[in-house]
């Protein structure tokens, strides 16, 4: 007997970020991590191996562990920046709040070893051309910096208003795309932000948004991949 599923509208991408995020919300806190109870660590690793083998697919294991490991990276980032901002003057008190942030992000990189280690045990190679979580975090902060420089952008008296919002949502949905592709490693996930570019070459609406956040896509790749701004400055000229 076939049986054929009727063709809905479901993204299961969705259902397994929501997982990830309940989970964030619910274990992954500051205080959960650095401030919990003795033993909290190894409870909340229970859990998480918990819902991580009970998901049905390699496809969603990824995507579970790949958006709890964004979180934590930008907890950690967070979590520094705070104290280094508000350090006391008194050297010995400051002395001691750095000892306990060293700690903290030794607990912070523990768990991602952890996190690691699950993808690793089910077959993924994390190899030196993958991006390391603090750079996955980065990169989803300049995505955002690129996205958030499209929105500000307003269409000039020479072009319809209408065609420019259309272009301009076409590109801030091709950059957002991109926060899901670092798993393709670093050579493969910049020439594909570089193709994404390129495919617009010549479009005079495009340019012209391309234009207005140059400084923001050369940031993009000025960091992992400085050998592709020549290229970028032609496409963008």
């Amino acid at each position: 007997m076939n049986f054929e599923l009727p063709d809905l509208d479901i993204s299961f991408e969705r259902v397994v970020i929501k997982k990830a995020v309940d989970f964030n919300k619910t274990y992954l806190s500051v205080g959960s991590l650095i401030h919990g109870y003795i033993g909290n660590i190894e409870r909340i690793q229970r859990e998480l191996s918990l819902l991580y083998y009970d998901l049905p697919n390699q496809t969603d294991k990824f995507i579970f562990i790949r958006e709890i490991l964004i979180h934590i990276a930008a907890t950690k980032g967070k979590y520094n920046e705070d104290i280094q901002k508000n350090l006391p003057p008194n050297k010995a008190h400051a002395q001691r709040m750095l000892d306990g942030l060293n700690e903290a992000n030794d607990t912070f990189d523990t768990f991602t070893h952890f996190l690691a280690g699950l993808l690793i045990k089910d077959g993924y190679n994390l190899d030196k051309n993958a991006f390391t979580y603090q750079e996955n975090w980065e990169i989803q902060n300049k995505v955002d910096d690129i996205v958030s420089a499209l929105e500000k952008i307003q269409a000039g008296q020479e072009i319809l208003a209408k065609e420019f919002d259309a272009m301009k949502l076409k590109i801030e949905d091709e950059f957002k795309s991109l926060k899901s592709d670092t798993i393709l490693g670093k050579k493969s996930f910049y020439q594909l932000a570089l193709g994404k570019i390129s495919s617009y070459a010549g479009n005079k609406i495009a340019d012209g948004i391309f234009d207005a956040i140059k400084p923001q896509l050369f940031a993009f790749f000025a960091t992992q991949a400085p050998h592709l701004l020549d290229s970028l400055h032609k496409f963008l000229n």
